[in-house]
């Protein structure tokens, strides 16, 4: 895995295995993906360790154009250890942590990555979107174009 190309790093942090859940299901879709790691918390996990090697890891990550963390839940302990961890690492690498990740929000930050936006507070921007939008109920959506 080469590190030297410039692009946007992603980690992805959750509970239990739904991050490599995640990374495995885009990988069957998009193909390997490079700057990308995965972090989970189990019943054993010691939560300040945790928060070390997120740093560590988001760090690793960064090649210039910063990271984004993708983590389960809103203000559980891995969105929370990333917002602790910008304390640490603030001065010397950029990155935004987005809570409520999803398959849509992870393919849409890997196209955004092929097209080379290595714009990290606009990719951020795209990815709410795209979180926001991806989210509907099939009979809506069906009745909607049906009745056009």
């Amino acid at each position: 895995m080469s590190l030297n190309r410039l692009m946007i790093g992603f980690l992805i942090a959750t509970h239990g295995k739904l991050a490599d859940g995640l990374l495995d299901s885009a990988t069957l879709i998009v193909g390997k993906q490079e700057q990308v790691n995965t972090m989970s918390i189990t019943h054993e996990t010691n939560i300040e360790e945790f928060g070390e090697e997120m740093v560590k890891q988001i760090q690793q990550l960064d090649s210039g154009d910063g990271v984004i963390v993708f983590t389960d839940l809103l203000l559980a302990s891995p969105y929370n250890q990333a917002g602790i961890g910008y304390k640490k690492i603030q001065e010397t690498c950029q990155y935004r942590v987005i809570s409520g990740t999803n398959l849509p929000i992870l393919l849409e930050a890997i196209s955004e990555r092929m097209r080379g936006n290595t714009n990290l507070d606009e990719v951020v921007d795209n990815l709410l979107l795209c979180g926001k939008e991806g989210i509907k109920e099939f009979f809506k959506e069906f009745q909607k174009y049906s009745t056009k």
